[in-house]
């Protein structure tokens, strides 16, 4: 005997799937977030996948962020966040720099957050780690992050892992330090 399904349970899961398409569909570039504790709102771009292979598996994938003090404001901050996050790690350093347009940009050494690193203190970040991902964070100066953003042709080190972001990848960076950020994120 086949058992049936309900018509309320294929309603639920057609709105489902139908809700999940268009939150697919209508990505938005920079997604914010109001903090009630701290009371500031950060911005943080989508994120951008640097290297994606099968064989072995890795990923490397970098997300960029801005912290503003109060609710729904928008800022020129003196610092820009970069979030490097790692699967199946393969042995680089965390040393970071850019050339951007020819000129190196030598970032200096990440503060890495992994499951297979031993922490001093324990956070949520590594908590929510599985074995073999990590992430790397490092704050960067105003000038240098708007350096990055908006050069023609930009390469990318981590330690020993290379990769190139194109400038079109680059677009939600540049909204970053666009003087109407909110009217942009409310318009799409």
């Amino acid at each position: 005997m086949i058992n049936k399904l309900h018509p309320t349970s294929i309603i639920f899961t057609i709105l489902f799937l139908l809700a999940g398409c268009a939150s697919i569909l209508k990505i938005k570039p920079i997604s914010f977030y109001y903090n009630d504790i701290n009371q500031n709102t950060t911005y943080t771009t989508k994120d951008i996948y640097l290297v994606e292979r099968n064989v072995p598996p890795y990923t490397l994938k970098l997300s960029v962020s801005k912290t503003c003090d109060g609710n729904m404001l928008d800022c020129d901050p003196d610092y820009y966040d970069l979030v490097f996050f790692s699967s199946s790690y393969p042995g680089f350093a965390n040393h970071l720099s850019f050339i951007a347009d020819n000129d190196t940009i030598f970032l200096g050494s990440s503060n890495r957050i992994g499951s297979e690193f031993n922490m001093s203190e324990i956070n949520v970040a590594a908590s929510m780690l599985a074995d073999g991902e990590l992430l790397d964070l490092i704050s960067i100066r105003s000038d240098a992050f708007r350096k990055i953003a908006r050069a023609n042709r930009l390469r990318g080190y981590l330690g020993s892992q290379n990769f190139e972001i194109t400038h079109k990848m680059r677009d939600s960076w540049r909204l970053l330090f666009q003087y109407n950020l909110l009217e942009t994120i409310k318009a799409n």
